[in-house]
């Protein structure tokens, strides 16, 4: 009795949690149907207890007699529930067919039809009702029709679902044994005392299938078993140390009462499953050390992966090594990690085992339908399981990629929510892929995408090193880099060549290891935060000094400055051809000027000539005599002011250049020129950027430059116009640019009015240009004439670079 006692109460305990647990774990019909056969063993299980532990006629009539009909009325229809769940959902005109029988019956049994007296109290025997035969019919239609419809779906089945049929088919054919043998069939020939071991029947079908819906969602037969070994280890040792205090506890104190030993059986379970439960745990790690291999070695290759790939930074070591990990562990036959390859936007094949098919093209687009799937579920996809819950017509596409890429499953890899590959596997050589398998696949491929960012990084560092190796090594200008204590941290082989100097000799040095030229820019940038672009300097370690030209600039991060570079070209090669150029166009402008001032000066002395041969006739003339010296003196002054100015463009003096205001020349020449400009008509206009640098220049040559130009824009408006003066920098310049509103240039005899004696102007002689052209040249700028957008007038842009060097 007393055993009785704590099977039926450990059954219903444990029914009631299992039905809990999965409940709340999964929300399926498949789950929920389980759930309540749970809750129905709970229920039969109560049921029976409380008529054995009665002792009045009546309450053992109304507990055994009926109400422990209610559990066993509910569980078939549960079964056949169930049974048709594993394929597809039941309709709601199935759901109903299903359950009105059992509701029949459960009222049946609530209005006391199944039992009408009792015969005998202990065990409980009795005379049964009308509503039993109903009961027992009800029973065998219900588990008979599940045992038909489970065959058929097993035979039209194959896979996941064929597993699963096979194994719910051995479940419910020992349940149905054990229930109908201890519930009706030995009854019925008068043998009443197994009737407590009925709900053990329910029991043993929940029990053991309550693991798989839960943990193992494809239900491998062969793990469920052994889990179940080991389950049933722990709980038999737990039951054994509960029976033993059962039986120990009455004859320690013999004189308890019949609810007395109900609460100490309670009592005596409660101190099995929390006083012995470290020696439980002990038990059940052992049992599955030897019975749960797989989980074994599924802890051991994660293991030894984490440490592998925290000392591999190559990307096809770590690839291999990530598909090495998972063929150890699954033991499938083929395995491969795909890659997402930003360049070609597409994933490619980085690392396989054992693959044909897909090695003919090995690469899978972004909008693949296997590759969408993944992103939309973010977790681990298994073809049969894709094929059970899509619609024939969308798992077509998605299985012919599961075809393409000989795989039975696919797992995501993602970062930072992007999907950066995915591994596919073939199907395991023996069981199915649980729960624990894609528990596992979801871990590797969580640690697998740290490690191959990781990865990636360093190639993206390694190849970006080398990329700036090669170009610092190609370069023909010299770098030179400081931290922010001045020290060298790079010194490439243009460096070296230029200063002389060896990268082993200045790296790691303090800067003033360097030559001045560089070392005093260079701490100038970094600690007062000045940057030259295109300044001209020299360095001294060269005898004579070499000219180069640098730029500097600040190396940033988010803290600040921390350091500064400078690259610098050799310019001696640059004035070579400078002075050579400078030579070939001083004598294309001897050759020119040679033509022109023959024919510039041939036109007074013709003037002149005349009037010597008129003299002798006319020599008493006086108004004659006072023409003549006129027209000659004019002649003379013409061919003396052509002289000056060619002088001026073959030979200018020298001169020094210092930093100079532009504002300074040109408020200066509009001056000059602001009488005439009022006379003609013209309207001044100054549009001058606030904070202008100082430009390098000579102030009197400026001045001649802008007069000239001034005056070139005022001859354009003769009947009046705007002159609009300008003057912005731009980059390590400073721009000015004047603007008239004049008839313009023609666009084809831009170029040519540079040229020396070429006029637009009538009585020009087509030198002022060129001079100018020529002072600019001299200060290091550019000269250049543009026509108005609107066609009307030109303007000059003359730019000179800045005295700061920025």
């Amino acid at each position: 009795m007393m055993f009785n006692n704590f099977l039926l109460i450990s059954v219903a305990i444990i029914s009631v949690w299992l039905g809990s647990y999965i409940i709340f774990r999964k929300r399926s019909k498949t789950s929920i149907s389980l759930s309540f056969i749970n809750f129905s063993v709970a229920l039969w299980a109560f049921t029976v207890f409380m008529a054995c532990n009665s002792v009045y006629p009546p309450k053992v009539l109304f507990w055994g007699g009926n109400m422990a009909f209610l559990g066993p009325s509910i569980i078939p229809a549960l079964f056949v529930y169930f049974a048709l769940s594993l394929k597809r959902d039941p309709s709601k005109f199935q759901t109903f067919l299903i359950f009105t029988p059992t509701i029949l019956l459960c009222i049946l049994a609530s209005l006391g039809f199944m039992s009408i007296e009792v015969i005998k109290i202990s065990p409980p025997t009795f005379k049964r009702g009308f509503g039993y035969p109903i009961f027992s019919i009800y029973f065998f239609s219900y588990v008979g029709f599940a045992f038909i419809k489970l065959s058929q779906i097993y035979r039209k089945s194959k896979g996941i679902t064929r597993t699963q049929v096979k194994y719910v088919f051995l479940s419910l054919l020992l349940g149905t044994l054990v229930g109908a043998t201890c519930n009706l069939i030995l009854p019925m020939i008068g043998i009443a005392r197994f009737n407590a071991l009925g709900p053990l029947s329910g029991f043993i079908f929940t029990g053991v299938i309550t693991y798989a819906i839960v943990k193992h969602r494809l239900m491998d037969i062969t793990i469920i078993i052994r889990k179940s070994l080991v389950y049933s280890i722990s709980t038999s040792a737990l039951l054994i140390a509960a029976i033993a205090l059962v039986i120990w506890l009455p004859k320690v104190l013999p004189h308890m009462t019949r609810h007395q030993t109900i609460a100490v059986s309670v009592l005596a379970i409660l101190f099995a499953v929390f006083a012995l439960k470290p020696i439980i745990r002990s038990l059940r790690e052992t049992a599955e050390m030897v019975l749960l291999k797989d989980q074994q070695r599924y802890r051991e290759a994660l293991r030894d992966f984490s440490r592998a790939a925290t000392r591999l930074w190559a990307l096809d070591a770590l690839t291999n090594l990530i598909v090495r990990t998972v063929m150890r562990a699954t033991q499938v036959k083929r395995a491969a990690l795909w890659l997402w390859d930003e360049r070609k936007g597409v994933y490619n094949l980085r690392a396989h085992e054992g693959l044909k098919k897909a090695l003919e093209d090995p690469q899978v687009t972004p909008n693949s339908p296997i590759i969408a799937r993944l992103k939309d579920e973010h977790e681990v996809i298994i073809r049969e399981e894709q094929e059970r819950i899509l619609p024939p017509e969308e798992f077509r596409e998605i299985g012919e990629d599961f075809r393409r890429l000989e795989a039975e499953v696919c797992v995501p890899i993602f970062d930072e929510g992007k999907l950066i590959g995915f591994l596919t596997l073939s199907n395991k050589p023996k069981g199915i892929y649980s729960d624990d398998d894609v528990e596992w696949l979801t871990t590797l491929a969580n640690q697998s995408a740290v490690a191959l960012r990781n990865a990636q990084l360093h190639q993206q560092v390694v190849l970006m090193k080398e990329y700036l190796e090669s170009v610092l090594d190609n370069m023909q200008g010299g770098v030179v880099a400081v931290d922010s204590e001045q020290r060298v941290t790079m010194f490439n082989p243009a460096a070296e060549r230029l200063t002389g100097l060896k990268a082993d000799e200045v790296v790691g040095k303090p800067l003033w290891v360097l030559d001045r030229g560089i070392a005093e820019p260079l701490r100038e940038t970094l600690e007062e935060g000045k940057v030259f672009t295109n300044r001209e300097g020299t360095l001294n370690c060269h005898s004579p000094p070499l000219p180069i030209l640098f730029s500097t600039s600040l190396l940033k991060d988010p803290s600040g400055r921390h350091g500064a570079v400078m690259v610098f070209a050799d310019l001696s090669y640059v004035r070579r051809l400078e002075q050579e150029r400078s030579r070939a166009e001083r004598m294309v402008l001897v050759g020119t000027m040679a033509a022109e001032l023959a024919h510039e000066i041939k036109n007074p002395l013709v003037s002149i000539r005349t009037f010597a041969e008129l003299l002798p006739e006319r020599h008493d003339d006086p108004e004659f005599r006072k023409y003549f010296q006129e027209t000659t003196l004019k002649e003379l002054d013409r061919i003396n002011l052509l002289i000056t100015q060619l002088s001026q463009t073959a030979r200018p003096s020298p001169f020094k250049k210092v930093p100079v205001d532009l504002r300074e020349p040109l408020e200066y020449t509009l001056m000059l020129i602001g009488e005439r400009a009022k006379k003609s008509g013209v309207n001044v206009v100054r549009d001058y950027e606030p904070k202008l640098p100082k430009v390098l220049g000579e102030e009197t040559r400026m001045h001649q430059l802008f007069l000239n130009l001034l005056h070139n824009a005022l001859d354009a408006m003769p009947d009046g116009g705007t002159l609009t003066v300008s003057v912005r920098r731009d980059g390590g310049y400073v721009e000015v640019e004047i603007r008239d509103t004049g008839k313009g240039i023609p666009e084809e005899e831009l170029e040519k009015v540079f040229s020396p004696f070429f006029s637009t102007k009538e009585g020009g002689m087509g030198l002022g240009l060129t001079i100018c052209r020529r002072i600019v040249r001299d200060l290091e700028g550019e000269l250049k004439l543009e026509p108005n957008p609107d066609g009307k007038g030109v303007a000059a842009h003359v730019r000179l670079p800045a005295a700061d060097g920025r």
